[in-house]
């Protein structure tokens, strides 16, 4: 008697349910992962393809390349809260419930004159509702540094000394905020300004000189982007009046 051919479990769930892949998580927690998915019935995999359907993450920054893989391949990037609650409930519940939020593991500080102390309490509030966390002083915990204009003290410290924290344009804040889609820093560069005429002779210009050059090896090639502060805030505010209600935009 001719045996009827066998099923390919992980063929079958490419067809009929999702296919998850994780980054930046603890060994013990992809573990737990992988229980649940096979206790879901679903696929889990550790590389990244173009049959992924959701990948997995707490912090949208640093970023990862199966971070910036997914974002550019449009596949949905959810806390793994999404898959363990599915295996205790016995279903997933829909993935827009456990979207990772847009600036989840950014800090964030700003630079330049340009942002007046009530330009920074409602970006504090606006990042904070995004996941994010805002910083008023430029310490070792800053991630990013948002320059408007010219660099400010925070920023031209942040070159200086050689600190890790990336320096990026207005629009790299406005986009994830209107969106609720994280976005790569390399796609929004700050923009360099002429510097000012240096003051004290030749040997003072010479040091200006000196600096700017410096200075330029830091900062990456700029293209135009929006001065859209007055946007960013106005997308904070309603962002901070409905922080109560889930997010369900797609990420």
């Amino acid at each position: 008697r001719r045996r009827p051919p066998r099923i390919d479990r992980r063929q079958f769930a490419r067809m009929e349910g999702p296919i998850l892949s994780a980054t930046g998580l603890p060994a013990k927690e992809k573990r737990a992962i992988e229980r649940a998915a096979s206790h879901l019935g679903v696929v889990y995999e550790g590389n990244l393809t173009s049959d992924t359907t959701h990948l997995l993450a707490t912090a949208a920054f640093p970023g990862s390349e199966k971070l910036r893989c997914a974002r550019r391949l449009g596949i949905p990037i959810v806390l793994p809260a999404w898959v363990l609650d599915g295996a205790a409930a016995g279903e997933l519940a829909p993935s827009t419930d456990y979207l990772l939020p847009p600036l989840a593991g950014a800090v964030l500080c700003v630079s330049g004159t340009a942002y007046s102390s009530a330009d920074r309490d409602r970006l504090e509030a606006a990042v904070t509702a995004a996941g994010g966390r805002y910083s008023s002083q430029l310490d070792a915990h800053v991630t990013h540094v948002v320059v408007k204009d010219r660099p400010g003290h925070k920023g031209s410290a942040a070159i200086a000394t050689e600190h890790r924290a990336t320096l990026v344009a207005p629009a790299w804040l406005e986009d994830p905020l209107s969106s609720g889609v994280a976005q790569d820093e390399a796609d929004y560069p700050v923009q360099q300004q002429p510097s000012a005429p240096a003051h004290g002779g030749p040997l003072a210009a010479a040091a200006s000189s000196r600096a700017t050059a410096a200075t330029a090896g830091r900062l990456f090639p700029s293209k135009p982007f929006a001065d859209a502060t007055a946007g960013v805030l106005n997308v904070g505010r309603g962002r901070a009046a409905s922080k109560a209600a889930p997010p369900g935009s797609a990420a």
